[in-house]
């Protein structure tokens, strides 16, 4: 491999290969390179076909060109394309080895020196990248690249474990010793990396480093910069240095800064150096906070509240004049139309008294008049209290009808374009948690109901439509639930943090249903993830070139919560699953599926996985309540690192590779899921196919007649399904016969089905009203075509795992 100056012809001459790939056009793209090869070696029209064939997805390919490409003598026109393609085929370091070569046959380009570090850097070979910054510094002595060299040796040190990682800060600081570093020569930047580097030392460096911030420049840019200002706060926190804490928050209050951050730093810091038994004089100073904002600031009127919760006394009640209830009350009146207010109030909510909690139920059944959108706002608030509260101890039914009357009358009175989100939406979220918690067998199908009358109400209340897809699910209704996703219209990380509201554990159920989720995942979740692989390295190289540092850390540690994302890693896993269920895990999809769980093994056993997923939905009722409708809308137990583990065990039987070190733990498995393991097991121990089988479809038989809910017979079904189809690829490896080992399966096989094929009698709605809308003209147009479709998805559910089984008996 060599390297030299590329020229302008030859870009010229690929101008038709360009072209075909601004237009994404990758097909025509890879024929005009192709047409440019015939004549012999052509570098770039070979590195601009490698990036036609990754963007077609033809991995194999694309590798092969990359080798044709690097065996002869390369130039600096291809850098730019290949930077687009080596850094996701796993040759990033050959990539560098090209910039490298390119920058040492030409020492005067800086852009190509900057390019062979940034090129490290997105690749996190921050090692190498160490050596070759250094290497810049002690040649040019440019304090960029001084500045550079601590950032990597930052981030080099957080992904090394002792003593590696003390051994990498330790060369940077002997480095950093060595400069004549001015105080007055700080940037934010730099001192904010400054400050960061030695956040990681010990104690004594710490405080050394500390006496930086003493100096008039470095102060005045702390004062400047909220990011300064939080680091140096959690400097002294490593320190215990409590009286500097104190001292930096009473000092910014008394300025006029309610940033609820430093208010609620200044009350816990207070809190734990009294041990809970606060110093009359910092509870007077907090108060008189408030008095001086007249009890209008929300920041200072809450710190105060926060007195009351950390360190409760009678003593604060003589220095304030008022009880935590008096100021409770005192907060709704005057902040109750703010849409945070419940939020605000709900930690101190259980300090209450009887009277209080009476109080807030009498001015919550005093909200008539929703004619402005703060009284709505005002009885959602005080509606969420109660419900947490649990102070209206009517029956459910009347507070539902209450709860929907509000509703219907904020829609009426407060109707805002059918773009947002309505104000009241948060109305039918409470009449539909409510409902769904009662204990009545018809509590899901009249919750979900209920939810899907609001969702067409409010196209945009999105808390409303989750609640509603988890509802249908439960109720097996799977097209229905899929309709409603696709509803939401979900970008960016949000695919990542809220999208396993729909992506359960029936992304792994095979037939029409795994179709419509595999074509989500490889046109939207999947292509987030692979779009954020590109482009967050391009982002952070861009931070890394511009010098700034203080977005640098934050983008590795996104960048690592994707990498280790836990619902990434279990949406891979069911993609395959389903594939499976569905025999299509052959030839290049068993490939890839291969190398997929490698990656997935290869991160669970290395790293721990990064759970982003919001579990939010649930905030607005008490402890109690969460834990009911919680069970109530849940697929299972939460499905985390061990569940991956299990299924790893599962898959390593059928897809060669080796099982995880460890026996995973099955306390996040499903009855049916365990069942699946404990197959997987009886196989790797060798014991007899034919008694495994028996086993594991008795169970399953059993599973599915004991299941509960639609959604429970569903899930069963299928881990039935992909057990046969396990079953199979054994006895096939095995070379022995298929309907000779499951004979004797035949009986139970044909117990599932029959079980199957009669609950399609059962799928119609069993309610026929909904007592709390029947009043509601609205509501009576589309109560039939609701029921009908519950009816219709639940019917589609069941043929899609009936047809499953019929070909199963057909093979005994």
């Amino acid at each position: 491999m060599g390297s030299t100056k590329g020229n302008v012809f030859d870009q010229y001459r690929c101008v038709e290969v360009y072209d075909a790939l601004d237009d994404g056009n990758n097909q025509l793209a890879v024929k005009k390179a192709e047409a440019l090869l015939r004549d012999g070696p052509f570098p770039l029209a070979s590195a601009l076909k490698t990036v036609a064939l990754f963007r077609l997805g033809l991995r194999k390919e694309c590798e092969e060109e990359a080798n044709r490409l690097m065996s002869g003598k390369v130039d600096m026109n291809v850098l730019l394309p290949l930077q687009l393609v080596f850094p996701r085929i796993g040759r990033a370091q050959q990539l560098a080895d090209l910039y490298i070569a390119a920058s040492s046959a030409h020492p005067d380009d800086e852009e190509l020196a900057d390019g062979a570090v940034l090129v490290l850097i997105k690749a996190h070979m921050f090692q190498r990248a160490l050596q070759l910054i250094l290497k810049r510094f002690k040649e040019n002595k440019d304090q960029r690249d001084f500045w550079r060299y601590i950032q990597v040796s930052i981030l080099h040190s957080q992904r090394l474990k002792p003593p590696g990682s003390k051994l990498a800060l330790e060369v940077a600081h002997r480095l950093l010793k060595e400069q004549d570093l001015k105080p007055s020569e700080f940037t934010e930047e730099t001192l904010h990396l400054y400050l960061s580097f030695f956040l990681l030392q010990g104690q004594d460096r710490k405080k050394e480093a500390l006496k930086v911030v003493t100096e008039p420049h470095p102060r005045e840019l702390i004062e400047k910069s909220l990011g300064l200002q939080l680091l140096l706060r959690e400097y002294w926190g490593s320190l215990d240095d409590k009286e500097s804490i104190l001292k930096d928050c009473r000092t910014r209050l008394m300025n006029g800064d309610r940033n609820w951050a430093v208010i609620s730093l200044f009350v816990k810091t207070v809190a734990d150096m009294t041990n809970g038994s606060m110093n009359t004089n910092d509870v007077e100073f907090m108060v008189q906070v408030a008095e001086k904002d007249k009890w209008m600031d929300r920041g200072s009127f809450l710190g105060v509240l926060e007195l009351f919760r950390l360190a409760p006394s009678s003593e604060h009640h003589c220095i304030c004049k008022k009880s935590v209830n008096e100021l409770v009350l005192s907060y709704i009146e005057q902040f109750g139309e703010k849409a945070s207010c419940f939020e605000d109030l709900q930690p101190y909510l259980k300090l209450l008294d009887a009277a209080t909690k009476e109080a807030i139920d009498q001015a919550q059944r005093s909200c008539s008049s929703l004619d402005n959108e703060g009284s709505v706002v005002k009885c959602i608030n005080l509606e969420k209290m109660c419900l947490a509260l649990q102070t209206s101890q009517g029956k459910s039914e009347t507070k539902v009808c209450r709860l929907l009357e509000e509703y219907t009358l904020a829609l009426k009175n407060v109707p805002l374009p059918a773009t947002e989100m309505q104000v009241g939406d948060d109305l039918a979220l409470m009449a539909t948690i409510i409902t769904a918690s009662s204990k009545e067998g018809e509590a899901v199908e009249r919750a979900a109901l209920i939810a899907s009358f609001g969702t067409q109400q409010s196209e945009h209340g999105y808390k409303l439509r989750f609640l509603l897809i988890r509802l249908l699910l439960r109720l097996g209704c799977l097209k229905m639930a899929v309709n409603h996703y696709n509803s939401l219209g979900l970008k960016s990380v949000q695919l990542d943090t809220v999208s396993h509201y729909l992506l359960d554990r029936n992304a792994s159920f095979g037939g029409s249903h795994s179709a419509e989720i595999a074509n989500e995942w490889d046109s939207n979740t999947q292509h987030f993830y692979e779009i954020s692989i590109q482009e967050i390295p391009e982002a952070l190289g861009r931070a890394f070139v511009n010098g700034k540092f203080s977005q640098i850390s934050d983008l590795c540690e996104f960048q690592d919560c994707l990498d280790k994302s836990c619902f990434k890693l279990l949406l891979e896993i069911d993609m395959i699953r389903a594939k499976l269920i569905n025999q299509d895990l052959i030839g290049s999809e068993r490939t890839m599926a291969m190398d997929t769980i490698q990656k997935v093994m290869q991160v669970v056993q290395t790293a721990d996985v990064s759970d982003q997923r919001d579990h939010l939905l649930l905030r607005s009722v008490s402890e109690d309540q969460r834990d009911l409708v919680s069970s109530v809308i849940s697929c299972g137990p939460l499905r985390k690192k061990n569940w991956i583990l299990a299924m790893l065990e599962v898959m390593s039987v059928y897809l060669e590779i080796q099982s995880p070190e460890n026996a995973a733990d099955l306390e996040e498995l499903t009855i049916a899921e365990t069942t699946l393991v404990e197959l997987a097991r009886s196989i790797k121990s060798g014991n007899q196919i034919s008694k495994a089988a028996i086993d594991f479809f008795s169970k399953i038989d059993s599973d599915v007649k004991q299941a509960k809910t639609h959604f429970d017979v569903l899930h069963a079904a299928w881990i039935g399904v992909e057990g046969a189809q396990i079953l199979e690829y054994v006895l096939e490896v095995k070379g022995e016969n298929y309907k000779e080992n499951l004979q004797n399966c035949k009986e139970t096989l044909q117990s599932i089905l029959t079980y199957l094929e009669s609950s399609l009698q059962n799928t119609k709605c069993s309610i026929t009203s909904i007592p709390e809308l029947e009043g509601n003209e609205d509501f009576a147009g589309h109560f039939n075509e609701l029921s009908n479709d519950i009816a219709k998805s639940r019917t589609d559910s069941l043929k899609d795992v009936i047809r499953s089984y019929q070909p199963l008996l057909r093979l005994l």
